[in-house]
């Protein structure tokens, strides 16, 4: 088995210039979808020369280097250098952390007008307005980033007083929220002239392939997934669903519902999200969370699979696949050929042989 060609590039957070390439010493990252992956590693100073060395730390340093993974010729992740650990004079070794820019989200905020102006409306399509946002608030001394949005064919309308202040990510999450939503990730791509450039893609109602359609097979055990887990927990189930919105005490936004089921005790769960301004969006936030919590209790499974395979068959979060366990299998005595999607997935490179590149599937039911 092959094992690709890993490069960790360190680029100007504002214009994503490539600055160095980093030698990254055990090296993991991950993807996952409508959230922010990470990417942890090792930059080894020691043996280095006083220039080489001033230049590494250089390459460390939070919130001014966009992190850039490339894996052969493809660019496969794009994220903001968060941190540096604690450098160890005995090792000479220097960890570095970086998150997808969907974390960078949560460091900025919506303020609408100014002192005591008349509240800000805006109207839009939900996918458009999200693109917007972060679009608008990243142009303001944030990374240089372009945006593919697939729109969702619902508008909506946000209403902001001078004196909120939004999280942008909280503002992108309850957006997706409502009916029919969407999926979003900030993806690494090439500009014209291969240099690396960030793509906020938003799709809707959904990202990646659906199953029936994609042609992505796992087989255990022998194929291609070299083990797999399988758990249950009853806080990932709720049959009655309360969520409020905007507002307060009388005036508060409220919706519910329920979808009782046979042979199973009642779950509540309360959910919040106060950036929602109009009943019908707390009304389709209360639904589509009994929808994603309501049957039963899930299995949720989890793959780690070979990289070559992984990555051959053009898998990405969002697709579905399905997994076939041939009968005699302990937890699944008579076999299982289940369609599944991929939400997210953690990379482990490799180095050869005797450690080939791993890729752990987060799975997540098909929708």
């Amino acid at each position: 088995m092959t094992t690709p060609d890993y490069r960790y590039l360190a680029c100007n957070a504002l214009t994503n210039a490539v600055l160095d390439e980093v030698p990254l010493n055990g090296a993991q990252y991950s993807r996952v979808l409508n959230d922010a992956g990470t990417l942890s590693g090792n930059i080894a100073l020691d043996g280095k020369s006083a220039l080489r060395t001033a230049q590494l730390i250089s390459d460390a340093e939070p919130g001014a280097i966009n992190m850039v993974v490339a894996r052969g010729d493809a660019y496969v992740w794009t994220g903001l250098l968060t941190g540096h650990g604690a450098y160890d004079s005995d090792t000479g070794v220097l960890p570095i952390v970086a998150a997808e820019w969907f974390s960078y989200c949560d460091r900025r905020y919506y303020v609408s007008g100014s002192l005591n102006s008349p509240p800000t409306t805006i109207t839009g399509d939900i996918a458009s307005l999200a693109s917007n946002f972060v679009t608008g608030l990243f142009s303001d001394g944030g990374p240089t980033i372009s945006a593919v949005v697939q729109t969702s064919g619902v508008s909506t309308t946000m209403e902001f007083a001078w004196y909120e202040q939004h999280k942008l990510s909280d503002l992108i999450t309850s957006l997706a929220s409502m009916v029919p939503g969407f999926d979003f990730s900030f993806d690494a791509a090439k500009d014209a002239n291969g240099d690396p450039t960030i793509n906020l893609v938003i799709s809707s109602p959904r990202r990646g392939a659906r199953a029936f359609t994609t042609g992505i097979v796992f087989d255990y055990p022998g194929g291609n997934v070299l083990k797999y887990s399988a758990n249950k927990e009853v806080g990932r189930f709720a049959t009655d669903v309360i969520a409020t919105g905007g507002g307060s005490g009388d005036s508060l936004l409220v919706a519910r519902s329920q979808a009782p089921l046979s042979g199973y005790v009642k779950q509540t769960m309360v959910v919040n999200n106060k950036d929602l301004s109009a009943q019908d969006q707390v009304n389709s936030f209360s639904a589509a969370t009994l929808a994603a919590y309501g049957s039963q209790p899930p299995t949720i499974l989890g793959l780690t699979v070979r990289g070559d395979s992984f990555f051959s068959q053009g898998m990405t979060t969002g697709d579905d696949f399905l997994l076939s366990v041939a009968p005699g299998d302990p937890y699944f005595p008579n076999g299982t050929n289940q369609y599944l999607r991929c939400i997210g997935y953690v990379v482990t490179p490799g180095d050869g042989e005797q450690q080939p590149e791993q890729v752990e599937v987060i799975v997540g039911a098909t929708v």
